[in-house]
């Protein structure tokens, strides 16, 4: 290529460059020069020194990425608020200024279209110090020790180079934000979740000692203050709730036009979570051996995340309450919930009174009724000691746990709207207990079709078993009565 071509050549990308666009395609042509050995030893390009760069103009995707250098810190030109990561454009500085390639193709070359060196693809512009270029242009890959070729802006000179210096040139404006990490909560820390999505509200709270105004303490999940959730499936829902991560930042101080942009002025989904951190720290005393004595120390935590609209790579725009910086979240995360059986939240647990609540039970099972009595004495050692008596007569323990065990451990396998008058259940319990609020409480199971029984329980109705379940209760009822 003769120098009015190639100082055209310059001419031409620079204004692309400066110009804020610039094609970008991929690297990988076909190599038709003959092979070059990778192992030779490595060639000093020497086009410029690290110390002198003062300035980096490059393009990654459609982002036109221009840095300037003040004593020893870094700017983005356009915008010197910008939080960059230092580290990322020394390396780039690093790597330019101290280029060493693996070898001289020529020192003269004449056909630059053969390297994909006549209207390069990718270039690096250097300000230096005294205010002078250098542009490092990027040509073919070569499959032999995968290297690129390559040319220095003025010179005839080919080179061959890693991709070290492509890698640290790697980096768009969202790499380049230096900004604090996304906050995250682990599953196993939530106490409360409340989310807010497509405009439809759950709330899931924890209390590991049960709620005085639920009738057992059996239940740590609720929906709200009345109703117990199904732990599993609350652990579940938070477990995916949490389970955002964050693929980089979007952009690292929004302002309210901008917010609207990434559609987060209206979110799609907005999740709080209360969660518990737990850190060991240092008391200022130490042992018998001279090592520091550490405690547990638990406070308490709030976020409230946001998510919005789509990137146009599928990741979601993403915002924590107290923080300016919109992240991008992984795609399929609002799907995730979206997806989720919110109706599985729902305890069916059919009945779960504590027997150490119960005083006694009047159990009715067809046309055959008895009390079931608990009387507890409490021995010297302060230990409790419970017997079991049904119409008077004391049963083994085993009969009766048999029977407890069979009511407490049904889990409904189905619920229905269906109404169907309960006044006539063949099966019916009625609990007396010690605990305030639900001193008496009835169970009532009815037939509901050949494969289920329904159940009402304290004013709950709607919850259907499988008929073998109930069958169960009424063989162990039987059974008690034969003792």
């Amino acid at each position: 290529m003769g120098k009015g071509k190639k100082i055209l050549l310059l001419i031409v990308i620079v204004a692309l460059l400066c110009g804020g666009y610039f094609a970008a395609k991929k690297l990988l042509t076909k190599d038709d020069t003959p092979a070059e050995s990778a192992d030779d030893e490595s060639v000093a390009v020497g086009a410029m020194q690290t110390d002198d760069i003062a300035g980096i103009l490059y393009v990654s995707g459609d982002e036109k990425i221009e840095l300037e250098k003040d004593g020893d810190t870094w700017y983005l030109k356009s915008d010197r608020s910008f939080p960059l990561k230092q580290a990322y454009a020394d390396t780039m500085a690093s790597a330019a200024g101290d280029l060493q390639a693996v070898r001289l193709v020529s020192e003269s070359a004449d056909d630059f279209a053969q390297y994909g060196l006549d209207a390069a693809d990718t270039a690096y512009v250097f300000t230096l110090k005294d205010g002078a270029q250098v542009t490092y242009y990027i040509g073919n890959y070569n499959n032999i020790g995968s290297t690129y070729y390559m040319n220095v802006a003025g010179t005839q000179k080919i080179y061959l180079i890693s991709g070290d210096l492509l890698d640290a040139f790697g980096y768009g404006l969202k790499d380049l934000a230096d900004v604090e990490a996304m906050q995250t909560v682990s599953t196993e820390s939530v106490r409360d979740m409340t989310l807010t999505l497509d405009g439809k509200t759950t709330r899931l709270f924890q209390s590991p000692d049960g709620l005085a105004s639920v009738y057992s303490d059996i239940f740590t999940w609720f929906l709200d203050e009345q109703t117990p959730a199904d732990a599993t499936n609350a652990l579940d829902l938070v477990g995916k709730a949490v389970a955002f991560t964050e693929n980089g930042c979007a952009d690292y101080k929004a302002d309210e036009a901008e917010l609207g942009a990434y559609g987060l002025d209206a979110p799609a989904l907005t999740a709080k979570f209360d969660y518990t951190v737990s850190e060991r720290k240092e008391t200022g005393e130490t042992d018998d051996d001279g090592e520091p004595i550490t405690e547990t120390v638990k406070h308490d935590e709030t976020m409230t995340l946001q998510v919005g609209s789509a990137a146009k790579d599928g990741s979601l725009y993403a915002k924590a309450d107290g923080s300016d910086v919109v992240y991008l979240i992984d795609a399929e995360y609002l799907q995730t919930l979206r997806d989720f059986d919110y109706a599985s939240l729902r305890s069916m647990r059919m009945c779960a009174v504590m027997s150490t609540d119960v005083e006694s039970v009047d159990i009715t099972v067809g046309n055959k009724t008895s009390t079931l009595t608990f009387t507890r004495t409490t021995k010297t050692d302060d230990e409790e000691s419970v017997t079991y008596t049904l119409d008077g007569k004391e049963i083994p323990y085993e009969k009766y746990d048999d029977f407890y065990s069979a009511v407490q451990s049904v889990n409904a396998e189905s619920v229905t709207d269906k109404e169907i008058p309960m006044d006539d259940a063949p099966i019916e319990m009625t609990f007396h207990t010690t605990r305030k609020g639900f001193e008496t409480m009835t169970l009532r199971l009815k037939p509901f079709d050949k494969d289920f029984y329904v159940s009402q329980f304290n004013g709950t109705y709607g919850l259907l078993i499988n008929k073998r379940d109930a069958e169960k209760i009424m063989h162990t009822f039987e059974a008690l009565t034969l003792v």
